[in-house]
C-alpha cells in the first residue's frame, strides 16, 4: 500500500486547498506527530506507482524563449523566457506555480471504495485517478493563451 498525505482542515492555508497532495510515502514509512493535522489517504501499489498515476494527471510544462533578434541573427541580448503548459493541445502561460501540483478529491464514495474488498485494486487506483486533478489547470493566474512556433532540426 502507499500512503497520500493530503492538506486537511487542520493544515488549509491561504496557498493550499483540502485534498492537496503533500507527498506519497510507502506503507511501511511510519507517519506519526508532525502528520497528525494531514489527512492520509492509502492505496493500493507502491509509493512509486502512486506518483506515477498522480503525476499523469498532471500537464506537461516546458520553458518557452522569445528573442529580440530577427531569425539568423546573432545577439548579445538575453531572449525572455516563460512557463507554459499544456491544456489539452494550447499553451497557456505559467504566470504562478501551485505550491502543490495536484489534488486529490475525497468524497465518502471514493472513501469507501478504497476500502471496499469485493473492488479489485486496478478499480480502486482508476477511482483514485478519475479523483486526481492538477491545481495548474484551475489557478485562473494560469489561463492565458501563449502562441508557440516550434523549433524544428535543420537537415543538412
Amino acid at each position: 500500500m502507499a500512503q497520500i498525505v493530503l492538506i486537511d482542515t487542520g493544515t488549509k492555508r491561504e496557498v493550499n486547498n483540502i485534498g492537496d497532495i503533500v507527498s506519497v510515502h510507502d506503507d511501511d514509512v511510519a507517519l506519526g506527530g508532525s502528520y497528525q493535522c494531514f489527512k492520509i489517504v492509502k492505496v493500493p501499489g507502491t509509493a512509486k506507482d502512486a506518483v506515477a498515476l498522480i503525476n499523469s494527471q498532471i500537464p506537461e510544462v516546458k520553458r518557452v524563449f522569445k528573442s529580440s533578434a530577427n531569425a539568423g541573427e546573432w545577439t548579445d541580448a538575453r531572449p525572455e523566457e516563460k512557463e507554459v503548459w499544456n491544456d489539452n493541445g494550447t499553451w497557456r502561460e505559467l504566470a504562478k506555480p501551485p505550491k502543490y501540483q495536484a489534488n486529490l478529491a475525497i468524497t465518502e464514495e471514493l472513501t469507501n471504495s478504497l476500502t471496499d474488498k469485493a473492488l479489485t485494486d486496478s478499480s480502486k487506483l482508476s477511482l483514485v485517478k478519475a479523483s486526481v486533478s492538477s491545481n495548474l489547470k484551475v489557478m485562473t493566474e494560469n489561463q492565458a493563451e501563449i502562441k508557440i512556433v516550434s523549433a524544428e532540426a535543420k537537415i543538412a
